[in-house]
């Protein structure tokens, strides 16, 4: 009698630890899926920042301009869509791409080619220094020029948030252009 209680209890422990082993195996799983899922969300989040970063800084370009100035009205249309821009992410509805998209979509040719022009100057400016850079090296070694990666997660970005802020305030401003123009 004593030995079947023995058998049958050791029965018991050996489920028990067949049972931890394989939710122990299962939250590895869970967790290797959860880490993954949050670093794509993260990509994404950074994403939709770097493309609302380059709007932004596209329609100050466009204000540095004597002549490729946005007019009221289409301050008036981009402001809505730039204050939603901090909230929209790649699979948002409406999503990063769609507001970016109507933003554009707002300039006028002219505008959009001067900003179009003013990125590829940009590009060689940049390339033209990482030529230098190599030219520079008295090593004879090329020099590899990459940004540093950091773990930012949950840092705002001081200049980010300055630089959509200054965004909007040009937008309000300039979107009042019209009924200043209107009531004279």
């Amino acid at each position: 009698m004593m030995l079947e209680k023995l058998k049958s209890l050791n029965k018991k422990w050996y489920l028990l630890l067949a049972l931890i082993i394989l939710l122990g195996g299962g939250g590895g799983i869970a967790a290797k899926f959860y880490s993954r899922q949050q670093q794509q969300m993260n990509m994404q989040a950074n994403v939709a920042a770097q493309m609302a970063r380059s709007v932004e800084q596209d329609l100050v370009v466009l204000d540095n301009s004597s002549t490729l100035k946005l007019s009221p009205e289409q301050a008036k249309a981009i402001l809505p869509l730039i204050e939603k821009m901090p909230a929209a992410t790649t699979t948002s509805s409406p999503s990063i791409n769609d507001l970016v998209k109507q933003v554009y979509e707002i300039l006028t040719p002219v505008q959009y080619q001067t900003l179009t022009d003013y990125g590829k100057s940009v590009t060689k400016n940049i390339d033209k220094e990482r030529q230098d850079g190599e030219e520079g090296n008295q090593r004879g070694e090329r020099r590899e020029f990459q940004k540093a990666e950091h773990n930012t997660k949950g840092i705002a970005d001081p200049k980010t948030d300055a630089i959509q802020d200054i965004v909007i305030k040009m937008l309000k401003e300039r979107s009042v252009e019209t009924i200043k123009n209107q009531v004279s």
